[in-house]
């Protein structure tokens, strides 16, 4: 697949949700007669493609000195022989860099898989330029939305080495659960590597009235005009008004109030509230829950509805500022005890 190939992909994935038309049709039709894939390999192309945008996004959530360079896997090299992976990331911690390439991969199943000749590619390319392979690894399921950034050579020395079907063929691949891949996430060497924790019997509420015309409007309830935050030994009420705190303070509750609740709905005649309890405790990532609410916020009012190719390709510095702002709102729910957070210190590589 060309490089020009890849900007088509790329564009479609750009457009593809504006347009009220089947999703396979517009593939048939703009691409397939192109590219020497079908239907189905290229939409899980466009899957590849949006986790790598989504990734460089995540690393413009941390606040640490870095250079990310997304490589547009143009090749004049031997194939058979390379994979260019997808990044090539400069970290500085103190007075030393730190470089590595990244290649981006997801799991849905209990298990990541890599082949044999894939990972060969990928590490003969890097040791091209003498850097070490890495492996963002989205892994997506209910409780766990994370990327795990996980050495290469770790990767396959734990990993279990068997024929398996993999891409529609037999072959030869590395294998790994999900409990093992976890104890190998090493991204707290160089990012923020906190968890927020909601605690049991935290219970986030959002009230809405119908006669008011607020900058946070619900179709069904009507306007935003208070929200709350309680556990046991805390409570937080929030007017909402046009400041900006009380809206950050809306869009970091929005993100919280997941599916893993239980969630209420309570009605009183033009006044309604959403209630949403945790009855165990929840861990979220805190870099990814920062690049929840960054998209959310950005996808506000909903007919913007940015892709994440666009907010990689035009990341400013307001961008830069609204992360700030989130980060410091939910660092103060975690200050004064509404939230929980620790700090997960992964094993050094030696």
């Amino acid at each position: 697949m060309s490089v020009t190939d890849l900007q088509d992909l790329k564009e479609l994935n750009r457009i593809k949700q504006n347009l009220n038309i089947d999703e396979d049709t517009i593939i048939d039709q703009t691409l397939v007669s192109k590219i020497n894939n079908n239907p189905l390999q290229i939409e899980n192309r466009l899957k590849g493609l949006e986790k790598e945008d989504e990734f460089g996004l995540y690393l413009l959530t941390t606040n640490i000195e870095q250079m990310v360079i997304l490589k547009q896997q143009k090749q004049f090299v031997n194939k058979e022989r390379y994979i260019i992976p997808d990044f090539l990331v400069s970290f500085r911690l103190k007075d030393k860099a730190q470089r590595m390439f990244i290649e981006v991969k997801s799991t849905k199943s209990k298990k990541f898989t890599i082949s044999e000749y894939d990972y060969k590619r990928l590490r003969n390319f890097c040791e091209l330029y003498s850097l070490p392979l890495y492996f963002a690894i989205y892994i997506d399921d209910i409780i766990i939305n994370q990327f795990s950034l996980i050495s290469g050579k770790l990767l396959i020395e734990k990993s279990i080495q068997q024929e398996t079907k993999h891409n529609n063929r037999k072959q030869i691949c590395y294998t790994i659960n999900w409990n093992d891949l976890l104890k190998l996430d090493c991204s707290g060497l160089w990012m923020e590597n906190l968890v927020i924790v909601i605690k049991n019997g935290t219970e986030i509420s959002h009230i809405y009235d119908k006669t008011k015309k607020m900058e946070c409007y619900n179709q069904k309830y009507g306007g935003l005009i208070e929200l709350k935050i309680k556990n046991k030994d805390t409570k937080k009420q929030i007017i909402m008004n046009n400041k900006i705190e009380p809206l950050i303070y809306h869009i970091i509750l929005n993100i919280l109030s997941t599916k893993l609740a239980k969630k209420q709905i309570i009605s009183n005649d033009n006044i309604t509230e959403t209630k949403y309890i945790y009855e165990d405790n929840v861990l979220i990532p805190f870099n990814t829950f920062i690049l929840n609410a960054f998209i959310y916020f950005k996808n506000l009012p909903k007919e913007n509805e940015f892709s994440k190719t666009y907010l990689l390709d035009n990341f400013n510095e307001t961008d830069y500022n609204l992360i700030l702002h989130l980060k410091y709102y939910t660092s103060e729910l975690v200050r004064n005890k509404h939230l929980f957070a620790f700090k997960n210190t992964p094993n050094l590589e030696k």
